[in-house]
């Protein structure tokens, strides 16, 4: 029997040890802002489904990168964040605009000269992990939600009777459901998301199955010890799913039927759960991921301007 206790007890901390060294391999690769991502990137469903010609979206990407200014606030746990800020038009209309998971901020510049060019001031985060904000993870959305009430604050000290539509695209627009669940001032009018998941632990339990073939169970389990551990958060807790259900301001999901990143299907779920008091899915025929507005730039831009319209004016 005491051979027996030894020999589970190594066989044990043999399963215990190579489970830690797989978590902190996937902790790693998905929340550490300083590890490559290729192996995520480059998976054949993360592919896009076509070759774009992107040089008038680079284009705008630089020209806003030129006429912005940096401006930065400290976050709720004392991070200093950093933001584009462009606000030269003469008006009380803002947009946050939230950017995708490993993106260069600045790669959202072009959403921020359309934005700009309709007659809005424009906030484009850096979001923690990210660009010129401190950060030693990547929040997902969840802690990036609390980023984004500090950058609704902002703007009130700047222009106390503004109207402030929240936008985001992929991790961007995950963040902006999830903030959507927050008691939000009444300057905050609505809320644009485009191709976010259901949550976090959603996301990377699909990736994990696509780009690995392995089950969710037990290394999300193991792994998520670790992100409550080291980043202080839970990946079942960030999930826009639970945050759309408290949502209380109008809401436009947009959604790339081909989209095999963040999956179709989690925005039928988003959408149908949703306790928006006005909400709209706007579905993009043969779009992967974060394709639609280059696939439907003219369409998407349109939809995207008469939702907003109806509520900041």
């Amino acid at each position: 029997m005491k051979k027996f206790s030894i020999i589970a007890a190594v066989v044990l901390l043999i399963i215990c040890t190579t489970l830690y060294f797989i978590s902190n391999m996937f902790y790693n690769l998905a929340l550490s802002p300083d590890n490559n991502k290729d192996k995520v990137f480059e998976s054949s469903h993360n592919a896009p489904t076509k070759k774009f010609d992107n040089t008038k979206i680079n284009n705008d990407n630089n020209k806003f990168k030129e006429k912005a200014e940096i401006v930065s606030i400290k976050s709720f746990d004392g991070l200093n964040l950093k933001s584009y800020k462009l606000a030269k038009n003469n008006t009380h209309k803002w947009v946050i605009i939230n950017h995708g998971y490993m993106q260069k901020p600045y790669q959202m510049g072009h959403a921020g000269m359309k934005f700009y060019n309709q007659g809005y001031n424009v906030i484009l985060p850096h979001m923690r992990g990210h660009g010129e904000s401190e950060g030693a993870y990547i929040g997902m959305g969840y802690h990036d939600r609390k980023d984004i009430i500090k950058w609704v604050e902002y703007i009130i000290s700047q222009d106390s009777a503004a109207e402030i539509l929240i936008y985001g695209v992929s991790m961007g627009g995950a963040a902006t459901m999830m903030v959507s669940g927050e008691n939000l001032p009444d300057n905050v009018k609505c809320f644009i998301e485009d191709c976010g998941y259901t949550s976090a632990w959603d996301e990377f339990s699909y990736q994990l199955k696509k780009i690995y073939s392995l089950p969710s169970f037990p290394i999300m389990n193991s792994v998520n010890l670790l992100v409550n551990l080291r980043a202080g958060y839970d990946l079942k807790e960030a999930s826009a799913f639970n945050q759309v259900q408290k949502c209380k301001k109008p809401m436009l999901f947009i959604h790339g039927d081909k989209d095999t990143f963040v999956p179709f299907n989690m925005a039928e779920k988003l959408y149908a759960v949703s306790s928006c008091p006005e909400k709209e899915l706007f579905i993009t025929r043969n779009a992967g991921h974060a394709e639609s507005f280059k696939m439907y730039e003219d369409i998407y831009w349109q939809k995207v301007f008469e939702f907003a319209g109806k509520y900041i004016n």
